[in-house]
């Protein structure tokens, strides 16, 4: 996942989570799977700290600079890698099997993620006796299904003026009941939440593209921050997934086969592709998306 070109000090140092032990993760989530309620979601967890753990916190280039996951103001687990100039600031969220790739259960997720971030805030502006700094990367996962995004997309959401809701209602309050209303009404409308749900269970699923993608989300404040990530067969599937879905909303008479060729056309003469309303068009054609 490392860019060669791009100097080793704004890079996120990681190591590969070894194919044995992802034999192993792999095997106990199917098992964990068995399990229900909020045992399922502890053993869940136990296995990402494990992964996040092995991957960031125990690499022997970070041994100076990480912190191995915690659980910190009652999150579900908050890991620090302090480099020299770049930061990977962690904060995670597990759930027992819940259908991730649902907008609605992203948005309630982010929506407790977002109280979190509140308490860090104000943990930070009261003294910082913990040594915390904000998160700038998400992790969410569950039994089958992970994603993560970028948490600074999520800062603006803490100038929200729900006044004395930010106090009175706890994060899994705020998950099991879909409030505050103005916080949910602006994740709903908000087009810069669309996390990539990888599927565990896919045939072709790597941990190590979800550590990657972590690492990479933590530098990246801006376009010119951005790394490259390998070509493989599940990035490609993620990119065309997102494609597909931002262009169509889910919904669409083209066949598999006509939004493949969109999306061919799209990367290679992107200069010219163009997205208004229902129409997606470049200089010789045409396709109605709706």
């Amino acid at each position: 996942m490392k860019n060669v070109d791009q100097d080793s000090k704004t890079l996120i140092g990681w190591r590969k989570y070894p194919k044995t032990r992802q034999k192993d993760f792999l095997s106990a989530l199917r098992n964990i799977k068995k399990i229900k309620g909020t045992k399922q979601e502890d053993n869940v967890q136990a296995q990402w700290y494990a992964v996040l753990n092995y991957c960031f916190a125990d690499y022997k280039e970070n041994k100076d600079y990480a912190t191995h996951i915690e659980k910190l103001l009652q999150t579900d687990g908050l890991m620090f890698v302090r480099n020299i100039t770049v930061s990977m600031n962690l904060i995670t969220e597990f759930k027992s099997d819940v259908s991730m790739s649902k907008r609605l259960e992203q948005e309630k997720i982010l929506a407790q993620v977002i109280y979190y971030l509140k308490r860090i805030e104000e943990h930070i502006a009261e003294g910082n006796t913990l040594h915390l700094e904000m998160p700038n990367v998400v992790l969410a996962a569950d039994v089958d299904q992970v994603f993560v995004i970028n948490a600074r997309v999520l800062w603006d959401y803490l100038k929200l003026p729900l006044g004395a809701d930010w106090e009175k209602l706890n994060p899994r309050y705020v998950y099991d009941n879909l409030e505050p209303k103005i916080l949910y009404e602006r994740l709903e409308e908000d087009r810069n939440i669309n996390p990539y749900v990888y599927d565990v269970e896919a045939k072709d699923f790597d941990v190590n593209d979800v550590i990657g993608l972590i690492a990479d989300l933590a530098v990246t404040d801006d376009v010119h921050n951005l790394t490259k990530i390998p070509v493989t067969d599940a990035n490609i599937r993620g990119v065309f997934d997102e494609f597909s879905r931002l262009v169509t909303q889910g919904k669409t008479k083209l066949t598999s086969q006509e939004q493949v060729g969109m999306f061919i056309t799209a990367l290679t003469d992107h200069d010219s592709f163009l997205i208004k309303k229902q129409y997606c068009y470049t200089k010789k054609r045409r396709w109605n998306v709706s």
